[in-house]
């Protein structure tokens, strides 16, 4: 056995550092004492460095001891206080809840089974699908999303829509959900628009346009601000090729009448939401003159204006040129023959005293048919408002 050096004493030490000049008399003890902690560490053989590095490597693994290793871990006892937290899975691992069954709302009429199309014929729709898949301004976990876009995409599969349009779409992505969980053949997203609020975020309410038809054109614009006044999103436009001839479809969403309860003035400002809204139906007319005078769209195309106009035809909106005036521009709507008890889209609302109205039409210009206007209450877990089909040709 290798017998180790004696350290060297004080006496040979202070004859080693009295002839040496003071900074390196320093650093030679200095050199020393490292020398000395050094030798002590070897002779343990560095079991405490090693057991701190494991312990940072594994928290969870015990300090080493002279104790033998034990071949299975020592069970950790379960802390009473805190329960144990469920395990992280993903989205795509997650199930998806069954959506319930519901009833639709008692205050809108049943319309009775979906009328069968001829052959030839357009199966239009419309739908405000309420702030879809969320169901209001703020997301919600994707379980329930997916849920809700299933459920809508069942509704939507029951109404056989060759074009719908749909209001209150999240994005591009919720709009292509829609379609996919519809199960409809060739039915696919066409365009959706992706509007700014006013304050340059991203809108939340987009309007869409599906289809089974080829699209030959799409656009999106804001509408256009005159004077002071500048309502919100704009319109998504489709030229399809269908059957009969090219079809222009607008899918729309006017302002609404809301007005803050803490409003000074809420008259004006209810007026200002009217003034928006004749201002954009105004535009939509205006457009399709000029793209019918400029040859943006082929001679002979036919029109859908569909949508959300938040507004109705009946004492509450008296004087409104909204709707007025694609009646006076020769626009024909799809309530034409229709009860007025029969083409209520939004039930009443007994909290804040609204009374059953109608916020959702279809206009058309150019077609020779137009029959079976329906409007489909769904569960008002999906949407507050009813979907509405109609046959064209």
């Amino acid at each position: 056995m290798k017998k180790r050096p004696n350290k060297p004493n004080a006496r040979s030490l202070s004859s080693l550092l009295r002839g040496l000049p003071l900074p390196v008399a320093v650093g030679v003890l200095v050199l020393l004492a490292a020398v000395s902690i050094w030798r002590d560490k070897a002779g343990s053989g560095g079991k405490g460095d090693r057991q701190t590095l494991g312990q940072i490597a594994d928290r969870s693994a015990p300090a080493e001891t002279s104790a033998p290793v034990q071949t299975q871990p020592r069970p950790q006892p379960k802390p009473q206080s805190k329960p144990k937290a469920p395990p992280k899975v993903s989205v795509k691992e997650t199930k998806t809840p069954e959506f319930p069954e519901e009833p639709v709302s008692a205050q809108l009429p049943d319309p009775g089974p979906l009328v069968s199309a001829e052959p030839g014929e357009i199966r239009m729709a419309d739908w405000n699908i309420r702030w879809f898949p969320s169901g209001r301004p703020e997301p919600q976990d994707a379980p329930s999303e997916l849920a809700t876009i299933r459920a809508a995409g069942k509704i939507v599969r029951s109404l056989e829509p060759t074009i719908l349009c749909a209001e209150e779409i999240r994005d591009e992505t919720a709009a292509k959900a829609l379609a996919k969980a519809a199960k409809l053949r060739d039915f696919r997203l066409v365009v959706c628009s992706s509007f700014e609020n006013y304050d340059g975020t991203a809108g939340l309410q987009q309007v869409a346009i599906f289809s089974i038809y080829r699209a030959i054109k799409t656009k999106c614009d804001r509408w256009h601000t005159v004077g002071f006044i500048d309502p919100p999103r704009g319109y998504a436009f489709a030229l399809l090729d269908a059957p009969g001839g090219p079809v222009g479809v607008f899918a729309v969403h006017l302002k609404s009448n809301y007005v803050s309860p803490d409003a000074e003035n809420p008259e004006k400002l209810a007026k200002l939401n009217r003034l928006k809204r004749e201002l954009a139906a105004r535009q939509v007319r205006e457009l399709v003159e000029e793209w019918r005078r400029t040859g943006y769209v082929p001679k002979g195309t036919r029109f859908i204006v569909a949508g959300d106009f938040n507004t109705a035809e009946d004492p509450r909106w008296e004087g409104e040129m909204t709707l007025r005036g694609f009646r006076e521009a020769g626009w024909r709507s799809c309530y034409e023959g229709v009860p007025q008890e029969s083409r209520f889209t939004l039930p009443a609302d007994p909290v804040f005293g609204y009374d059953a109205v109608t916020f959702d039409y279809i206009f058309v210009q150019g077609f020779s048919r137009m029959r079976a206007t329906q409007v489909h209450p769904v569960p008002p877990r999906v949407s507050d408002h009813a979907a509405v089909t109609t046959l064209l040709r």
